[in-house]
């Protein structure tokens, strides 16, 4: 059976983002609430760039949709996180991540076979729609149509340790 060889370059690569792995564990430590907030941001936005770079750049897809599948991800989560079971920011974060995919599946089996223009418009069309459902569903009887927004602000505002996780999501 060969062996896998790898390059010196490629072992200082990957030794190299194990050890930035590593420290960015230890980042809300060291910084306040509002920085990490903007790191997150900043993450998130990097990821989703990464998203349309597979997406567009490699299949040369103009997906618009890419941002409905994030939001139930992170919608899911949100959910999770403040509902009376209050699931823990990991495990949430795998059913919400878990959720989206089953609807990117659902809804990308008939829209991937749309071609140019038409798959344009039909993912902008799963944005919007997608949109829509989470401004007027009502997720809680606490409040109007939209309210789990206001919930999740209220909860993050808090200085326990829950707060610090609602940074990160």
């Amino acid at each position: 059976m060969p062996e896998a060889k790898f390059s010196r370059r490629q072992v200082i690569a990957a030794v190299s983002i194990l050890v930035l792995l590593v420290a960015l564990l230890f980042v809300p430590k060291f910084r306040s609430e509002y920085e990490l907030l903007n790191y997150t941001r900043f993450l998130i936005l990097a990821l989703m760039a990464q998203g349309w770079n597979l997406i567009g750049g490699y299949t040369g897809y103009a997906a618009f949709g890419n941002v409905a599948f994030f939001g139930i991800g992170a919608y899911t989560t949100g959910l999770l996180m403040i509902s009376k079971w209050a699931v823990p920011f990991f495990p949430a974060m795998f059913c919400g991540a878990i959720l989206a995919a089953l609807v990117a599946v659902v809804i990308g089996l008939p829209v991937l076979r749309l071609k140019g223009h038409y798959f344009a418009i039909a993912t902008l069309g799963v944005a919007e729609a997608t949109r829509e459902i989470a401004d007027t569903w009502t997720a809680s009887p606490r409040g109007p149509p939209g309210s789990i927004f206001r919930c999740a602000a209220k909860a993050s505002s808090s200085t326990t340790a829950r707060s610090r996780w609602w940074s990160w999501a």
